[in-house]
């Protein structure tokens, strides 16, 4: 599964019903998964360099996301 967004959401909850969104955002990684899904369309296969750079980097910023919701979240106390 290699979604092409992530979304996130700092929200305070009043009651059921009510709340204040102190922020929010979203990660794309859309550009990183197109160029994947070209090349594996033209034949290429894990092995190519190409697709293995993108394999990695696709992994590289997926923790560099995590890793900035998760202080986001320390900060916000969530």
């Amino acid at each position: 599964m290699n979604p092409n967004y992530i979304g996130w959401s700092i929200v305070d909850w009043k009651s059921e019903s009510e709340f204040d969104v102190i922020k929010s955002g979203i990660y794309s990684i859309k550009k990183l998964n197109d160029k994947d899904f070209n090349l594996k369309n033209k034949g290429y296969n894990l092995e190519y360099s190409e697709r293995k750079y993108i394999s990695n980097k696709r992994k590289f910023e997926t923790l560099q996301i995590v890793k900035n919701i998760v202080n986001k979240s320390i900060y916000y106390k969530c």
